[in-house]
């Protein structure tokens, strides 16, 4: 029998392993989601931007996405790349399977 999850995930310069408001290139930061109850097997994971905070004088450039999908969990990484300052980012998830 096929069910969903879903929720949110927010990171931001106040965290430790938050250090895309630092320096230049590519840098990235990830959290691990747990979900409530494991899944049979791996789902798939749909995520999403739903909010930045980005430097105003810099070009805006963040990606999400979804890697290391677990039957329990799965890590969400925020990347940004070249002399982009990233504040904080929240990213919206859905996980389906069975």
């Amino acid at each position: 029998m096929a069910r969903m999850e879903s929720g949110r995930i927010t990171m931001h310069s106040d965290e430790s392993e938050w250090r895309l408001h630092e320096g230049e290139g590519n840098r990235s930061a990830d959290k691990i989601v747990h979900f409530q109850a494991p899944f049979q097997s791996p789902p798939q994971v749909i995520v999403g931007l739903t909010m930045v905070d980005i430097e105003r004088n810099r070009n805006a450039r963040l990606a999400v996405e979804v890697t290391d999908v677990q039957t329990g969990s799965c890590q969400v990484e925020f990347k940004t790349w070249l002399d982009t300052l990233v504040w904080g980012a929240e990213a919206s998830w859905i996980a389906f399977g069975d």
